[in-house]
């Protein structure tokens, strides 16, 4: 499942260029962004405001890309890091399973647990209360699980 930030936008609120083409997602944007003109491009960032920043900020709803948009002066520069965040959207989505799956072995003194996205929200609510964003949770989540991987790792080769 494709993260909502990376979903098109409803056609009404489509960013409309200058040649009546239209973007509907980040997708969409990096690749025309990479493509247009810089008279394009000067019509949409000028000192005058910039439309990419105020798109993505209140349509498209990506609060820290917008944050990037608003420090970026070129084109070249704007559509790296629009590139930059949709890898990072992509993988963040594929950090933990979608299902909830624990598996417990009942005759064993250690028990394996894997977790979902579901668990791992609960976990950041639980431990940072609701008004943290659960991106946080999922970075404490992967680190954790590196760590772990890291430690076994270690012990494995310490026995062998």
């Amino acid at each position: 499942m494709r993260h909502e930030l990376l979903s098109d936008v409803h056609h009404q609120h489509a960013f409309r260029l200058r040649d009546g083409s239209e973007l509907k997602n980040l997708y969409e944007l990096a690749e025309n962004l990479g493509n247009m003109s810089q008279e394009e491009y000067q019509h949409h960032v000028n000192p005058d405001g910039n439309d990419f920043h105020n798109w993505v900020l209140h349509i498209v709803k990506d609060e820290e890309l917008a944050k990037v948009l608003s420090e970026v002066r070129t084109r070249k520069d704007m559509a790296e890091m629009v590139k930059i965040r949709i890898a990072g959207l992509e993988s963040f989505q594929t950090v933990a399973p979608k299902k909830i799956t624990r598996v417990k072995d009942e005759g064993h003194p250690l028990h394996h647990h894997r977790y979902s996205k579901d668990m791992v929200k609960e976990h950041a609510i639980l431990s940072w209360g609701k008004d943290k964003d659960v991106k946080y949770a999922m970075l404490e989540f992967t680190i954790g699980f590196i760590v772990g991987i890291t430690g076994a790792m270690m012990l494995v080769r310490a026995l062998v």
